[in-house]
This record gives C-alpha cells, sequence and structure tokens, in this order.
C-alpha cells in the first residue's frame, strides 16, 4: 500500500516537476555556455589589492571632542595615521596635500580628483575623559565604494602615544583587508 502511494506521489508530483525541472534545466545551461562564451568564468571574490588603493589620502580628521578640550587630538591622530599607513606599505599622500581641506563641505569626488588620490580616508576623532576614539571610513569617491570602516579606542596616558595605537590599528586592519600591501606595492614598482 506504501509503495502504491509512493508511486502515485511520484507520478503527480513528476507531472508538474519534469516538465519546470527540464525546462528550468536547459536554461540553466544555456546561462552557463553563454556566460562561459562570452569569456565568464566563476570564482570566488577576490581581495582588494593594494595597488587599486594608492594613492590614499588621509583627510583632516573631524574632532568630536568637547570645545573646551586642550589637546588638539585631530591633527595628531591624522598625522599618526598617514605615518602608521606608510609604514604599512601604501603610498599616503603628505598631511599637506589635504590640509586646506579640513571643515570643508568640498565633495570627496571632487576632493580626490583634486589632489589626485583612488582612496580617502575620512573620519572622526573623540576625546572623553581617559578614553580616545578613532572611526574612519576607507572609500574609493570615484567608484562610491566604501573598502573600510573600522572604529577602535584606547586609554589615554599609557606609555605609548594614543593617536599612534590608533592609526596603527586602522592602518593593520586596512593592510589585512588587503593582503600583503608592501609585497604588491613593490612588484609594481
Amino acid at each position: 500500500m506504501a509503495e502504491e502511494r509512493g508511486g502515485i506521489v511520484r507520478q503527480v508530483l513528476g507531472r508538474w516537476l519534469e516538465p519546470l525541472l527540464g525546462g528550468a534545466g536547459v536554461l540553466l545551461v544555456l546561462i552557463i555556455l553563454l556566460f562561459f562564451a562570452r569569456g565568464w568564468t566563476p570564482r570566488a571574490s577576490e581581495p582588494l589589492r593594494a595597488a587599486e588603493l594608492v594613492p590614499v589620502a588621509v583627510m583632516p580628521l573631524e574632532d568630536l571632542s568637547s570645545p573646551g578640550n586642550p589637546e588638539a587630538w585631530s591633527p595628531r591622530c591624522t598625522r599618526a595615521l598617514v605615518g602608521a599607513l606608510g609604514a604599512a606599505g601604501f603610498e599616503v599622500l603628505p598631511f599637506e596635500a589635504v590640509e586646506s581641506y579640513a571643515g570643508s563641505l568640498t565633495p570627496l569626488t571632487v576632493i580626490a580628483e583634486e589632489i589626485g588620490a583612488e582612496t580617502l580616508v575620512v573620519g572622526t576623532v573623540l576625546h572623553h575623559e581617559d578614553r580616545l576614539r578613532l572611526t574612519v571610513r576607507i572609500e574609493r569617491p570615484a567608484e562610491g565604494s566604501r573598502v573600510l570602516r573600522t572604529s577602535a579606542e584606547v586609554l589615554v596616558g599609557g606609555q605609548r602615544d594614543p593617536a599612534e595605537l590608533l592609526a596603527e590599528h586602522v592602518a593593520g586592519q586596512l593592510a589585512e583587508r588587503v593582503g600583503s600591501a608592501s609585497a604588491h606595492l613593490d612588484a609594481t614598482r
């Protein structure tokens, strides 16, 4: 009896599914052949390459700290980030190239074009009580794409400069995201 029911179910489903799957199977084979004929091959998404990011410009970071804060964290963190990205093997434009854009409302696409940068690092720094937080976005304005968004926080008053610690963290994350930046840059020079 169970065999009869299985046979009936198979017959009923077969009437509906066989033409549907048969047509879908033929369509799938045609799509695959079309892609291969045009030179497309399926592959895993490739990681970003460092050469795709150069040159990188670190925009002056916006300081969100209270106005009465005596520390000037924005220029310190910006310069530390320029140094850390350079040490990680990225071709970084000097801070002086972007310094005039501090607080500017100029669109990032225009800034990138004017200074000749493919990639911009934009972000904020916030000093509150004994903590310093750096939040950055690494963007490719011409493409309208974001490479990385990250944030890090450290205690102020430690043995090392907190601006340098935060900058090294961000540079490390970007280098990890794009693979071996310095090795790739050396190979392309």
